[in-house]
């Protein structure tokens, strides 16, 4: 078994003034993947600004149809938590947790909205500190071997092979296909015998008999298959006749299911993604849990802009120090939209993924860029 390092301490201490805003960019192209798509990434901003005046940003980056559920829902249940957090009455703690006389409100907001307000407040703390969170986190700040997603499970042969070709003369360590049931396997071996190291995410959508056909395609991994309700025994059944190792990723909503999949021995790879597991704290913990576990995983993107983008690179880099992470799915910011709100995420010159430096996430967020996407904002203050 790994040895992984302790839970780091930190108080993350309570705002004396909060903004959120919600911003709508566009997307250099629509992304699609079996549970719909989108052109426009309409996402909620956290601003946590302590009584120190220093300032942290967290970032919601929900995906209507995936199930962080949709960004109404998420900003309408930080509009109506955030009182609570500027009178003390909730605090955000240590990897994801909630303490305070009024902590069952956080029962009732959805996830990622939650570690977006935990982001913000670790972000904060770590700037009044001047540390930065990839060594909070315990990673070394390495570049990054990375992984392309390429979209669109309905597209040609020629058109996902030509994308995958690119994305491994850009330097990706690995290619990974969107899927459905209704894509035909020889799909994905052409892809394969083009570029050679292939995943493929079917986000739920495949039955045993076509997963089975998968199987046999020498894939690097399989990600989540069937539907996430299947049962976590019925998953390690399964995996357990299988050549190609599974990942799983809708199923993960809390550290507690990595527990049970882990427990289960439910999947060969986890997608550690820290919007779906209650933030970037969280998401450190369960790839700490799977270095534990002796359980390889790896850091999924959610198409999120430069403020989570910077702060799940810092993730990637501590699952490298465990030597648990297969290639993150985080790209360059580039690769999805012509601007971002925040310094963007970059590749170095051998198209691996540049981890940011500086206190917090190293994330320079413009105020320029925020106010010229933005289409809602909150704000309150202590007192």
């Amino acid at each position: 078994m790994s040895t992984a390092p302790a839970q780091p301490e930190l108080d993350l201490g309570a705002p004396a003034s909060l903004q959120l805003v919600r911003v709508a960019v566009p997307l250099l192209r629509p992304h699609v993947w079996a549970g719909g798509s989108t052109a426009v990434r309409d996402v909620v901003l956290v601003c946590w600004t302590r009584p120190d005046g220093v300032v942290g940003w967290g970032e919601c980056p929900t995906l209507e149809g995936y199930v962080t559920g949709g960004t109404g829902p998420a900003w309408h249940a930080l509009v109506g938590l955030a009182p609570s957090l500027l009178q003390g009455a909730v605090q955000p703690g240590p990897a994801g947790t909630w303490t305070g006389t009024r902590a069952d409100q956080v029962v009732d907001v959805p996830v990622a909205a939650l570690g977006a307000l935990a982001d913000a407040a670790l972000d904060a703390a770590l700037r009044a500190e001047s540390r930065s969170m990839v060594e909070f986190f315990g990673g070394d700040g390495s570049p990054l071997a990375r992984t392309a997603v390429v979209g669109d499970p309905r597209a040609s042969a020629a058109g996902r092979v030509a994308a995958a070709v690119a994305a491994e003369d850009a330097g990706a360590a690995v290619v990974k296909l969107k899927v459905d049931g209704a894509t035909p396997p020889d799909v994905a071996a052409s892809v394969v015998d083009a570029v050679g190291s292939v995943a493929v995410d079917a986000n739920g959508t495949l039955g045993q008999s076509l997963a089975a056909v998968f199987d046999g395609l020498g894939l690097v991994y399989v990600e989540q298959p069937f539907d996430p309700s299947t049962g976590w025994e019925e998953l390690a059944d399964w995996q357990l006749g299988a050549l190609t190792p599974v990942a799983l990723d809708e199923p993960l909503g809390s550290l507690a299911d990595v527990d049970a999949a882990l427990a289960a021995r439910s999947a060969d790879v986890l997608s550690v993604k820290p919007a779906r597991l209650g933030g970037l704290w969280a998401a450190a913990e369960a790839v700490r849990r799977c270095a534990q576990a002796d359980t390889e995983c790896f850091v999924g993107g959610m198409v999120e802009l430069g403020v989570h983008r910077a702060g799940a690179a810092a993730v990637a880099s501590a699952a490298a120090a465990l030597a648990v992470a297969l290639p993150t799915d985080l790209g360059p910011s580039a690769n999805y939209v012509a601007v971002d709100v925040c310094g963007p995420v970059v590749c170095d010159a051998d198209g691996l993924l540049v981890v940011p430096e500086g206190p917090g996430t190293g994330a320079q967020v413009d105020l320029s860029v925020v106010e010229r996407f933005t289409t809602d904002t909150w704000r309150g203050s202590a007192g």
